[in-house]
């Protein structure tokens, strides 16, 4: 041991010399080792260290060095409590480091972003910095404040910013990110989602130092750094360097005059004039007195009196206020005479300790906190004096402190902890203006209260950590000094132990349901209440903050607990409640940690506290046990259910089976009342039914007691049965509607009414009880049974078929409870009569296996269902090996399978016989049976269920949204383990090993509403860990897995174990052990008996939040391969394949790690490393990440293997080495000795080489297809093959030397003379100078003619495939500008998402939103268009035939010729939503569908000189016609309400008339104005008072040219926010509207558009204008050329003086030479000759060639 010890500090020192930044993972280790040397001597390392203790182990603390101080370089602190700074409301929160990942958990008040999750919602559960919206890096300590935490992180070397150390988030109002770069904070600071900042201020130079430790609390956080020097410091920010009393300025007089002062370094007393301008005392900042050097700082603003050194810097305000040359600093040097070691942050001052052993503290002092002197803040770090507590001669040193929200507490080297401040609450005479003790530690002293033995023997109590919160302080404590446990063998005996004082009105004492203050020492109560001796092994790190108290057990046990405050849900279940539940007007109210059921909204908890259980019984809401009297006789019976106990009238006081607690319930009801059992009589078994309960007596008789039941009898004619009040009995109205009777209430009271003996006639051995019926195993093998069932007189009944019977039971069973066959019933009947092997109880009193006796003979039942009335359901363990069962055939029972028959009862008098031995092959040794499901132990320790699997009852991880059954299941329970014995509620099970019944050995599955023991709620399955137990995803609560039952860790050996409708209970050792929920009662009731304390619902704060602490098995894999294994050159993919990944404990696996590593012949190392969930992984040498990062490409002779680590969620991982391949050198041949290699050759593959010696002689053959031979050389590290082989293979042509990667590419060759497989890129020179700009490559837009409109045709041309017209009539005329070569538009038309505009050719081109059908055919031009509400129709000009295009939603497709007659030509069209009509020559009107295949029809009308059809949102919308007369008619659109269907005004000529949704309008013939008629929405009927030529109308929008020609607009003047008005002055000769936009035909016959451009992109891009270019007077296609280089790029392609060529004339303020400077000096003109250089042609020649720009698809100007 001590020889280890002296290596340990050997590698202290080691460590401490080659990497500063590990120095606190070293002293960690030597603490670990010096605290925990007998786990590494005498405890194996894969067991788990015992509660209890024989000579030969210790129990020993083996949480040391992980989590244990805030602020100590010697631990890391991996959990905090924060919060509670002061102010109202800021609630507490919880942060803890995971274990495994360091990933950080935090839950509890997130107003300022405290969790670290980029929201501000408060979470009552924990959420973890790895969920992909958490900010949080992983970290190696962290600590917390009142609104903001900061931590270290786990590798600073790979921080980004600045390679800080230290990260804070949550609050930054006062500086608590120790970064000034923050404009959040000061008084500008409001809370922000996400907020977190890396500590780097520009201060601290990370590259030279390396934090330790961490503390921070209140508004600030202080940190041990240590330097490359080993020099450690501490440094502080936040509002701590605003704290304390402003420094005082010099004495600047000393002995001069008045106005005078002294220089120091003359000794002569001068009049500076100004010296202290502003009157604040202190001088001006610069001068030339020599007290300016001498008296240090001074003011550097002498014209403000807030402005000086003894200020405090105000953060956000851009001054320096304090003087010292930094603005805004958040971040300082605390000076120290000594090297710190451990630091403590409270509310509002700070505690540091020295490697000297001594104290400085400093800040706020108001209640001493900082100072025994006086009440005025400490600017700066005072020395504490421990003095006053001089014991013996001997003033004790400081070793720990923790500085609180008011107050300090120290551990000091006598083991005692001494505190000052309001460190005791208001515990009387306790005086905070002095260091006091907190009950010492000295020999005299005895524990008091539930000490240990180990305590009381030794006297000792040795603290090792301490932390405080706001107004209370805890310890961890051990019973040994740390030099005694290194020293002496074998270790002794070690019990660490968590006690606190102080406060406690919030709970945060951990006293239970004692929430008085303290100022002595209080051990946390762990409320494990199954097994009370050893209340302190709970305890072994304690972590107080704000209110609140969290405590972790060990690393055996890494759960935390945590209790007090839970305003901001700190217990970390989901549950919250206000601090005002502690006040006492909650009697429920309770703050110990519970180890119970999480999530559920109430607990029920019985605990016994004298005397031993030695039976119980559970149903519902009702419940028995039996208590031993210490060997005297009789037990005593107790039971807790108001049916079974309390004397009651269901008439006036209606109680229910499910709930027998209610609002008007007494305390005393709800508590376990005794039952007095009859004179003589002593009982020993318990049986429970909800309505009552019977007992078998030590004599073997049975006595029941609670609330008799009474089944009337048939009518007399069979049809249905009798009424109570035939009989003179009340209903039962606890389950009405059912025909029930109230009998007598026994209430075992010991009055009158007391208990009813079953007349059996024979020993009873085990009982079973339901509603209405109870059975008895009597002890010569029978079955007795007594009551009846409602379901046993349906044979006799008319209303059933014939023959239909119910649950198996024999026709002999009473019919009717009347005549002494109630519950309480005075003649019994034979179910088995004992004469056969399967009429004959089984019993293992002979065998002597588990449950020895007569425990398992009837299935283990919770019996009192509500449907127990039609029969029991239960099963009967039979000498013949089988189990009989009777009730529901739950799908399996007296049936071949059948899912539907799950609760439906067995259909005949035979009862159901499973054998286990024929369904499972095994004989079955205990089962349980519910109405909805049965399962059964094997004796080969499986366990097999059936029946419904709503809640996952089956336990095979699934459940069933129905109630259809399963047939018998393997319950999916680990194999390691052995199950025989079962217990099953209504929903939930719960199995053990009967021969072994410890905790560990009991699995449980089902409803986890509170029915399970485990301790824990359902919760969410973290990527990383599991802190909850992990729930079937569905919105019940259900545990489809088996899952250890966590509650009942640490209770010894189970005697029983039951499960009944909401909880259950344990009975091990003698202690009776109860778990639930309860919703109906209030309340709370302790130790007001003798022999129980019984905790009623909602007693007990049911949480525990877990750290996973399972032993995790790292998982593995088969093997891991390269491929290829040789022949491999640096052009190759290899491929790291893995086979046979598996996990020991069947985790889930995260993605591989694939490490690859390239080794050269020079002993470098390049690794390259890649993620994936895919078990295999590539990596290309050819554009691999080696050459990205490190310039390195493989080369002959490197090595290259993978590494794959595979890692499961809770970071258990292994690794597995592939096998290693070399890179080979690779020759190609050269057959036209250009220098590359022929790339259609294969490579012939020669060794790597450092020197001729290393390859082959020359004229050795290397490969003879093709035929090469060695040369003898060593070239670039690979065996030479003469001049016609080369490293690479990238000729495309070998052939022909003047064809390679370094050849230029000619564009017009038609030959890749660069062999890079692509044609070179040609731009549009618009303006014939030659040069092409950037912004417009040719490129490929149509594949077949049917891609182009009009007559345009798809042309290839230098590989890019266009749309082109050349025969179009502007090519070749004449033109003075290009202006002249555009196409022309004589119409437009816009529908709701696109356009379509007529050139002067007939051509129809078109543009919007809509990616099909918005094209004509080809081939097609047109004399009109117009649009509708989703298509457009044209007029086509040869046959005058109506074709539309482009309706949406439909299927007709597009270019559907519509209108057409014989012998009829049309002049004009129109069209609605789905309608579309063309007026004739002869002024005739015909419409049709355009949906339809159908003929035009002709209409009525005659006459017709225009129609236009209203934009509706429906099918068909109204229609308006002028006629010749200039009359107007308006037909309404066929729904009812188009307001515009009216009449015209009458006597009034229009002509020309426009229709919109519900409106119609007109221009007066006479007097050209607009009149509007229909509905007025958006105020269309409100017209304008211009004359107009036309008008026209959208959906809401009306347009009209005037007779001025310009564009006027009125109606709905936007739609989606955009304008849909003209611009102003805006002239056309054609207007069109569309449901979004307005489009013009300009008088230069161009189209403009308006209206929405945001929402729909395209909708106003307009057609493309440009078809040729004005080349020398005559209309030409445009020119293509390359762009050599960037520098060759036109700036300008309108003007053909503008371009690269050109020299730059002076004062023209044009870029001329395009080099990016305006007016720049000449330099080198770029002429066509050095073009023609560059490409080696004999002549460079600009092209204009067709096929390039086409008709509605050319090239835009823009």
């Amino acid at each position: 041991m001590k020889t280890a010890t002296a290596i340990l500090f050997r590698i202290l020192e080691q460590e401490e010399l080659t990497r500063v930044s590990h120095m606190r993972h070293a002293m960690s280790l030597l603490m670990c080792f010096i605290l925990c040397s007998s786990v590494f001597t005498s405890i194996p390392s894969n067991e788990q260290l015992p509660t209890e203790v024989a000579d030969s182990k210790s129990i020993v603390f083996d949480g040391w060095d992980h989590g244990s101080q805030e602020g100590s370089i010697l631990s890391n602190s991996t959990a905090t409590v924060g919060g509670g700074d002061g102010a109202a409301t800021n609630e507490e929160f919880v942060c803890i480091i995971q274990e495994n990942t360091f990933e950080i958990y935090c839950w509890g008040d997130n107003t300022h972003g405290q969790l670290g999750h980029p929201d501000l919602v408060s979470k009552a559960r924990p959420t973890t910095s790895s969920s992909a919206s958490a900010i949080l890096p992983t970290a190696s300590a962290i600590d917390a404040g009142g609104r903001h935490a900061c931590g270290i992180v786990t590798d600073a070397t790979t921080n980004s910013p600045g390679n800080s150390d230290i990260f804070c988030w949550g609050a930054n109002d006062v500086g608590q990110f120790g970064h000034s770069g923050f404009t959040n904070t000061g008084p500008s600071y409001v809370p922000v989602t996400g907020a977190l900042s890396w500590v780097n201020d520009g201060i601290i130079d990370w590259s030279v130092y390396s934090a330790l430790a961490i503390s921070s609390g209140g508004g600030s956080t202080c940190a041990i750094l240590v330097d490359n020097q080993l020099s450690k410091s501490l440094w502080c920010w936040g509002s701590i360097l605003s704290s304390g009393t402003p420094i005082q300025p010099p004495d600047y007089q000393s002995t001069c005059p008045y106005q005078k002062v002294l220089d120091l370094l003359t000794g002569i007393c001068v009049a500076p004039n100004p010296w202290d301008a502003d009157g604040d005392g202190w001088a001006e900042h610069s001068g030339t007195y020599g007290y300016l050097q001498t008296y240090g700082q001074g003011d550097c603003n002498d014209y403000d009196q807030n402005t000086n050194p003894g200020q405090n810097e105000i953060l956000g305000d851009g001054l320096d206020n304090d003087c010292d040359g930094l603005v805004d600093e958040t971040l300082r040097h605390i000076p120290l005479p000594n090297q710190p070691t451990q630091v403590s942050v409270g509310e509002e001052h700070v505690c540091v300790i020295t490697d000297a052993q001594e104290m400085y503290c400093w800040g706020d002092n108001t209640y001493h906190q900082t100072s025994q002197n006086g009440h005025s803040s400490v600017d700066l770090p005072q020395l504490m004096d421990f003095s006053p507590l001089l014991s013996n001669g001997q003033t004790a040193k400081p070793l720990r402190v923790a500085s609180g929200g008011t107050h300090t507490c120290a551990i000091l080297s006598d083991n005692s902890v001494a505190c000052w401040g309001t460190w005791a609450g208001t515990s009387p005479g306790i005086d905070p203006q002095l260091m006091t003790r907190v009950l010492t530690t000295d020999p005299n002293w005895t524990p008091t209260g539930a000490w240990d033995e180990v305590y009381s023997a030794t006297h000792a109590l040795v603290p090792f950590t301490i932390s405080a919160g706001s107004s209370h302080t805890c310890i961890t404590a051990q019973n040994i000094a740390l030099h005694q446990f290194a020293t002496q063998t074998p270790p002794p005996l070690i019990r660490p132990v968590g006690l606190c004082w102080g406060s406690g009105v919030e709970g945060q004492l951990g006293q239970g349901q004692d929430f008085t203050d303290s100022s002595e020492y209080r051990v946390i109560h762990t409320n494990s209440r199954l097994q009370i001796q050893y209340p302190m092994q709970s305890s072994t790190l304690v972590i107080a903050g704000g209110d609140t108290t969290c405590t972790v057990r060990s690393i055996t046990d890494p759960s935390i607990r945590c209790f007090g405050s839970n305003d901001a849900g700190t217990y970390g279940h989901d549950r919250v409640w206000p601090d005002s539940y502690y006040d006492g007007s909650d009697p429920s109210a309770d703050s110990r940690s519970a180890r119970s059921q999480a999530g559920t909204s109430k607990g029920i908890s019985i605990r016994n506290n004298q005397n031993t259980v030695i039976d119980f019984d559970t149903s519902r809401q009702s419940g028995c046990y039996i208590t031993d009297q210490g060997n005297q006789l009789p037990n005593k019976m107790y039971c807790w259910g108001v049916l079974i106990h309390t004397p009651f009238d269901s008439q006036t006081n209606p109680v229910g089976l499910d709930n027998q607690y209610n609002a008007n319930t007494v305390d005393s009801e709800r508590l376990a009342q005794e039952v007095i059992m009859p004179t003589g009589l002593s009982p020993k078994k318990v049986k429970v039914s909800s309505n009552w309960a019977c007992a078998i007596m030590d004599d073997e008789s049975v006595w029941c007691w609670g609330e008799e039941l009474i089944i009337p009898d048939l009518t007399a004619d069979l049809t249905g049965r009798e009424t109570c009040a035939t009989h003179s009995l009340d209903d039962y109205s606890g389950l009405s509607g059912y025909g029930l009777c109230e009998g007598t209430f026994y209430a075992g009271d010991g009055g009158g009414s007391d208990l009813h003996q079953i007349p059996l006639g024979e020993e009873a051995t085990s009982l079973i009880l339901g509603l209405t019926t109870g059975c008895a195993s009597t002890i010569t093998g029978k079955v007795i049974c007594w009551g009846s069932a409602i379901g046993w007189g349906q044979k006799q009944a008319a209303w059933v078929s014939s023959g239909d019977w119910m649950g198996g039971y024999p026709s002999t069973a009473p019919t009717s409870g009347l005549g002494g066959n109630s519950n309480f019933a005075s003649t019994t009947w034979i179910l088995l009569d004992g004469q056969s092997p399967s009429s004959k109880v089984y019993s293992f009193s002979s065998q002597g296996g588990p449950g020895s006796g007569y425990e398992n003979i009837f299935s283990d039942h919770s019996g009192g269902s509500t449907l127990d009335f039609l029969g029991q359901n239960m099963c009967i363990s039979v000498d013949s090996g089988d189990y009989i069962c009777y009730g529901s055939q739950v799908g399996v029972l007296n049936t071949p399978y059948d899912a539907n028959k799950v609760n439906t009862w067995m259909e005949t008098d035979d009862p159901a016989t499973v054998d286990g031995v024929a369904l499972f092959g095994h004989p079955i040794t205990a089962i349980s049976k519910t109405i909805h499901s049965i399962c059964a132990t094997l004796n080969n320790g499986e366990v097999y269920c059936a029946g419904e699997n709503k809640w996952g009852q089956i336990g095979d991880n699934t459940i069933s949204e129905d109630t259809l059954g399963y047939d018998w299941t393997q319950v999916n329970l680990p194999s390691s383990k052995f199950f025989n014995q079962i217990t099953s509620s209504a929903r939930s099970t719960c199995a053990w090993d009967g021969y072994n019944p410890t905790s560990e050995n009991v699995y449980c599955w089902g409803s986890a509403f509170s029915e399970l023991p485990l301790g824990e709620g359902c919760g969410t399955v973290s990527t990383t860990t599991t802190p909850w137990i992990p729930c079937y995803p569905s919105s019940r609560d259900i545990i489809a897995t088996p899952t250890p039952a966590y509650l009942l860790q640490g209770i010894g050996e189970i005697d029983k174990l039951q499960l009944s409708l909401y909880g259950g209970c344990a009975l091990a050792n003698g202690n009776l052990g109860c778990w639930g929920h309860y919703d109906g009662g209030q309340g709370c009731h302790s130790d007001e008996q003798t022999a129980v304390e019984f905790i009623i619902p909602g007693c007990t704060t049911e949480l525990r939040v877990e750290l996973p602490g399972t032993q995790n098995s790292a998982p593995s894999l088969s093997s891991v391969v390269i491929t290829p294994g040789s022949s491999v050159t640096n052009t190759d993919v290899l491929l790291c394949s893995i086979t046979g990944p598996t996990d020991p404990d069947a985790d889930p696996l995260l993605p591989y790690t694939y490490e690859w590593v390239l080794t050269t012949p020079q002993g470098d190392v390049y690794t390259y490393t890649a993620t994936s969930s895919s078990t295999s992984n590539p990596l290309d040498l050819a554009a691999t990440v080696y050459s990205m990062v490190y310039g390195y490409l493989a080369s002959p002779g490197d090595v290259i293997e993978c590494f794959v680590t595979i890692t499961d969620i809770y970071g258990a991982s292994s690794t597995m080495q592939s096998n290693a391949v070399t890179v080979m050198g690779a020759k190609y041949y050269d057959g036209d000795l250009d220098g590359y290699g022929d790339a259609f050759s294969p490579p012939i593959y020669v060794d790597y080489c450092t020197a001729a010696s290393d390859c082959s002689a020359a004229g050795t053959i290397a490969s003879t297809s093709p035929n090469a031979y060695y040369s003898g050389v060593c070239i670039n590290s690979v065996c030479d093959l003469g001049i016609d082989y080369v490293d690479n293979n990238l000729d495309c042509n070998d052939q022909d030397p003047n064809i390679n990667p370094s050849a230029i590419e000619d564009p017009f060759n038609g030959i890749d003379d660069n062999c890079d497989g692509q044609q070179a890129q040609l731009f549009l020179d618009w303006d014939n100078d030659g040069y092409g700009d950037a912004n417009y490559p040719l490129v490929s837009d149509c594949v077949t003619d049917g891609d182009c409109s009009g007559n345009d045709l798809c042309v290839t041309t230098f590989g890019h495939s266009t749309c082109t017209n050349p025969s179009h009539p502007l090519f070749g005329t004449a033109c003075t500008s290009s202006f002249d070569c555009d196409i022309k538009f004589t119409k437009v038309a816009s529908a709701s998402f696109f356009s379509c505009a007529l050139t002067t050719d007939g051509d129809a081109m078109c543009w919007g939103i809509d990616g099909t059908e918005n094209w004509p055919l080809p081939g097609y031009t047109f004399s009109d268009i117009e649009a509708g509400h989703n298509a457009i129709c044209g007029l086509e000009t040869s046959s005058s035939n109506v074709i539309c295009w482009g309706l949406q939603g439909n299927s007709i497709g597009s270019n559907f010729i519509q209108i057409q007659a014989t012998n009829v030509q049309f002049a004009s069209l129109t069209l609605g939503k789905e309608n579309v009509c063309a007026i004739s020559t002869n002024n005739e009107l015909y419409c049709k569908e355009m949906i339809s295949n159908t003929a035009p029809i002709l209409q009525p009308q005659t006459n017709v000189v225009q129609i236009d059809i209203g934009v509706s949102l429906y099918t068909y919308g109204h229609k308006c016609i002028l006629y010749d007369t200039g009359n107007v008619d308006c037909i309404n659109g066929g729904f009812g309400w188009n307001g515009a269907s009216q009449s015209a005004p009458a006597g009034i000529q229009f002509t020309n008339i426009a229709t919109g949704h519900n409106f119609a309008c007109g221009i007066e013939t006479t007097s050209l104005l607009v009149q509007c008629w229909g509905n007025n929405l958006h105020n269309v009927l409100t017209t304008p008072t211009d004359q107009f030529q036309s008008i026209v109308a959208g959906r809401n929008t009306i347009c009209g040219i005037s007779l001025s020609n310009e564009v006027i607009c009125w109606g709905k003047d936007s739609e989606l926010g955009e304008s849909m008005l003209p611009p102003p002055g805006t002239t056309a000769k054609s207007v069109s509207v569309g449901r979004l936009n307005v489009c013009i035909v300009t008088f230069q016959d161009e189209v403009n558009c308006w209206g929405v451009s945001s929402s729909f992109t395209g909708l106003l891009d307009g057609p493309d204008e440009s078809l040729a270019t004005c080349i020398n007077g005559i209309c030409s296609l445009p020119n293509f050329v390359p762009i050599l280089t960037p520098n060759d790029a036109d700036c300008n392609d309108l003007d053909p003086t503008v371009n690269p060529g050109m020299i730059d004339v002076q004062g023209n303020n044009v870029d001329d030479d395009c080099d990016g400077v305006i007016d720049g000096p000449p330099g080198p003109s770029i002429t066509m000759a050095s073009l023609v250089d560059e490409y080696k042609t004999p002549v460079f020649i600009i092209l204009s060639f067709i096929g390039i720009i086409f008709v509605g698809k050319s090239l835009k100007k823009d």
